[in-house]
């Protein structure tokens, strides 16, 4: 995969080692084999000014996984949906 998009993309590979373990466990939160692939060798950073793509290891908070999803409020994290309001709502 990253080979395609080094292709496409034409990005500058940075090729950092990273503690995933440790940031996996202190969060309880287990981050995609290719995400961290992508991570690893181009870091942080926007596609075009459109794509974001942030890490738990970017000292920026605005491109630093960790601190936007500790910065979303819980309410907007799981919905309060329920069968019966979701059933209501698409008219069932």
């Amino acid at each position: 995969m990253l080979e395609k998009l080094e292709k496409i993309l034409s990005i500058e590979k940075k090729e950092h080692q990273y503690d995933w373990e440790k940031v996996e466990d202190s969060y309880e939160i287990k981050f995609p084999n290719d995400y961290k692939s992508f991570i690893e060798y181009y870091g942080e950073g926007g596609i075009n000014e459109f794509l974001w793509i942030l890490s738990p290891f970017s000292e920026y908070e605005n491109l630093n996984t960790i601190f936007k999803f500790n910065s979303i409020p819980s309410s907007k994290l799981v919905p309060k949906c329920t069968q019966r309001h979701f059933f209501s709502r698409v008219g069932l």
